[in-house]
């Protein structure tokens, strides 16, 4: 079966069509591909090595996926599939950039994505000889020191990925400098306002915090694993839902929100309790709340590796045994929601 691509003009606009033949031997045919970067927990990058097999580039490294699109389809649409085929999984995709890249025999236009898995991969090993996950220090010395095992446009595409990180990390950087909280009294009356910087940066100023329990129709109550990307307790397991009370919301209003955010869908939680607590760095009032979802939730990757329901009870034991690692904030809030409920 004859495989066609969209040829686009300089602007990315559809033109007529080609067939894939001609696009890979005639730079006349401009045309659509995607790229793929795959990194993990560890801030690793996932990079695959192409086969021997393959008519373009075969047996150097490439991203985790990459492939054209076929005419009619979109940029999206395509990141998805060549990631599900060539890798056998399937993550939420960013978009990051579109580049050009004008080879010897094509010309084409590149939309970089980028999303967070930690394997395992299925692999086609007609099309792909291995997957391997490298440093970012260790891909800038290959790619210095042995250049020609490397796709033509990979280092292109590596470079726009590491330029986004940079700028997101920088831009979570004044987020957190940036974003407001109500500073409280004892009596939990606001009295000023103040950055999330300065809430955690030691200020030991009293502000808000939700932790939400979500329980299905048989009583378990939904909970999550951090990531280990998280900056505070990776790897620990946390409540349903959690977070800041913003300037002016309401403790209803953030447990509202906090769900809408981590687990996808719109309930309303309605207050349980609330107690002091203070850490090393910060002072807070949390505020317990409950809600009923039998799910299913969308979980983002990046922020938890493994979610489920579980029985309060069992919940309780496997915590008292060391088997599950809570975090500090979660245990303290399932005992206070466990005394108020007389449990």
């Amino acid at each position: 079966m004859t495989e066609y691509f969209d040829v686009v003009d300089d602007n990315d606009k559809v033109i007529g069509k080609a067939t894939r033949e001609e696009c890979h031997s005639s730079p006349r045919f401009r045309h659509r591909g995607v790229h793929v970067v795959i990194y993990n927990s560890k801030d690793q990058v996932l990079l695959q090595k192409r086969s021997m097999n393959k008519d373009l580039y075969p047996g150097v490294w490439i991203e985790a996926a990459s492939g054209h699109v076929e005419s009619g389809d979109t940029y999206e649409n395509t990141a998805k599939r060549e990631l599900k085929e060539e890798l056998g999984v399937e993550t939420k995709l960013k978009k990051i950039s579109k580049i050009v890249f004008n080879g010897e025999k094509e010309r084409e236009f590149i939309m970089i994505f980028m999303g967070k898995h930690d394997g395992p991969f299925k692999i086609e090993e007609d099309d792909i000889e291995e997957v391997k996950f490298f440093g970012v220090e260790e891909i800038k010395r290959m790619m210095k020191e042995y250049p020609e095992d490397f796709c033509i446009a990979t280092p292109l595409i590596f470079k726009e990925y590491l330029k986004f990180r940079n700028m997101e990390k920088e831009r979570h950087k004044v987020d957190d400098e940036k974003e407001m909280f109500d500073v409280i009294d004892e009596n939990d009356s606001v009295i000023g306002k103040m950055t999330r910087g300065e809430a955690h940066g030691g200020s030991m100023k009293l502000h808000r915090k939700i932790h939400v329990l979500v329980f299905n129709s048989k009583g378990e109550v939904f909970i999550q694993r951090r990531s280990m990307t998280r900056k505070q307790n990776p790897g620990q397991w946390t409540s349903s839902a959690a977070g800041h009370v913003n300037s002016r919301e309401t403790y209803e209003v953030a447990a509202r929100r906090e769900c809408k955010e981590e687990l996808g869908v719109d309930i309303e939680p309605s207050l349980v309790t609330k107690y002091p607590f203070q850490a090393r760095d910060e002072k807070e009032i949390i505020s317990v709340l409950e809600a009923k979802h039998n799910g299913p939730f969308t979980i983002h990757p990046e922020e938890a590796d493994k979610s489920m329901f579980i029985r309060v009870k069992d919940l309780v034991e496997k915590s008292e045994k060391g088997e599950m690692k809570l975090t500090e904030h979660f245990a303290r809030s399932l005992k206070e929601y466990l005394k108020a409920k007389g449990g």
